[in-house]
């Protein structure tokens, strides 16, 4: 999931040239992308511990959630926006 870690500036002495699109280019191509069962790098990017029970029986379906997918990324990608906006506001 592309989170934007704390501290990191997009706009304003950003890490590289380029780092604002390539966070937008990432957001746009992850809501294009056909996603039934997804998993991320950390259980509450996904809410893991809601879907998943320890000594629960496996079945592929708990982590069937196209819907939970999208919205994690459109909130990442708000979260984005929101940054830009701040950032341009800033001298």
């Amino acid at each position: 999931m592309g989170a934007i870690n704390k501290g990191k500036t997009l706009l304003n002495t950003p890490t590289y040239a380029g780092v604002a699109e390539d966070f937008d280019h990432t957001y746009r191509a992850q809501l294009l992308l056909p996603v039934d069962i997804w998993v991320a790098a950390h259980a509450s990017q996904y809410q893991r511990d809601q879907k998943y029970t320890p000594g629960q029986a496996y079945s592929a379906s708990t982590l069937v959630d196209p819907e939970g997918y999208i919205n994690a990324v459109l909130e990442l990608q708000r979260t984005f926006i929101q940054q830009l906006l701040e950032e341009a506001r800033t001298p």
